[in-house]
């Protein structure tokens, strides 16, 4: 009986011991894949057999492996822990018996976090198609386009994501022999909620007045309400990558004109929009991670508007088909 006791003392011990080191507090900024290295140091982490997809598939709650908030579990348990399942607690506190609220480490991604935020530049080229007719007389732009920058950024928290584009590039054409520049630009402000997408979008627009003699070059600035739907999509590769896709159909509430010369007087149509980005991690840190991107977009945009100018008043029709593709840089903190 007393061996019996002992032994019953030596395996309570030893479960108490396994206990403590299967319990690790993670500091704010740390993110799964490291959490993963941390415990499975001579383990595979990235590739569709890798630790970190394991981990991932036992842990629905975790869309993104680098978006996780404090308090959040990840439950560690995998083949070859042999049935022992390991909690890792994400906090700021150094004791996290003394610290942590036993009812907030349930707390899921849908509850109030820290979020995440992040920044991509791109460069690349846009070819623009711009065909157009009525009482100014008839305007035709087609060419390939260089030096096209564009800035997207981005707050996301739980559900939710708030952000904006800004895109910019200078318009060349020809007019009685000359070529001429000018400088256009774009902005996109945007709100969403899990996959719905709502906002407003910015995106000046080229006039021509063109009467056989000389051609004028004006810009009007249409103001779209838009709503679409996005998307965010994990790829299993051998390191972090994901797609995201949005898409989104435009209403003309207002134009603005930049130039007394021109007056708008009413404007309908739509305009139609499809984006992609591709985004492939190539560095990270505790408190920030940097990746190669890759963006694709296409827009249509169909405008009938009522326009007075000197002594010409009447409709203008203008349809634009744009294509860009750009190379840039994604920094998520």
């Amino acid at each position: 009986m007393k061996t019996f006791f002992i032994l019953l003392f030596i395996t309570s011990q030893f479960f108490t011991a396994v206990s403590a080191s299967d319990e690790y507090v993670v500091k704010k900024g740390d993110v799964v894949s490291r959490v993963v290295k941390d415990h499975y140091p001579n383990d595979q982490l990235y590739g569709p057999r890798g630790k970190i997809i394991e981990i991932l598939k036992n842990n629905p709650h975790i869309k993104n492996a680098d978006l996780v908030f404090p308090k959040q579990k990840i439950k560690l348990n995998t083949a070859s822990d042999s049935s022992l399942e390991r909690v890792v607690i994400l906090d700021h506190a150094e004791d996290p018996i003394a610290d942590v609220d036993p009812s907030e480490t349930i707390q899921t991604t849908d509850e109030k976090s820290d979020g995440n935020w992040k920044v991509s530049l791109y460069y690349g080229a846009k070819d623009l198609s711009v065909n157009q007719k009525g009482v100014l007389g008839k305007g035709e732009v087609g060419v390939l386009y260089f030096n096209y920058l564009r800035l997207h950024t981005e707050y996301q928290v739980n559900k939710w994501a708030w952000g904006f584009q800004y895109d910019t590039f200078n318009l060349r054409y020809r007019a009685l022999g000359e070529t001429r520049t000018n400088r256009m630009n774009g902005l996109f402000l945007y709100g969403s909620y899990n996959w719905l997408l709502a906002g407003l979008h910015f995106d000046q627009t080229p006039l021509f007045k063109n009467s056989g003699t000389e051609v004028d070059f004006y810009k009007v600035t249409p103001a779209y309400l838009s709503l679409g739907a996005r998307k965010d999509f994990d790829l299993k590769w051998n390191r972090p990558a994901t797609i995201a896709l949005k898409g989104w159909f435009g209403y003309p509430l207002k134009v603005f004109s930049e130039s007394s010369n021109v007056d708008v007087l009413s404007s309908q149509g739509y305009s139609l929009n499809a984006q992609m980005e591709l985004n492939y991690q190539i560095w990270e840190r505790p408190n920030y991670s940097m990746y190669a991107t890759w963006y694709t977009g296409v827009a249509h945009k169909n405008l009938d508007q009522k326009v007075e100018s000197g002594t010409s008043k009447g409709s203008v029709e203008t349809r634009i088909l744009d294509v860009s593709t750009n190379l840039g840089l994604l920094f998520k903190f």
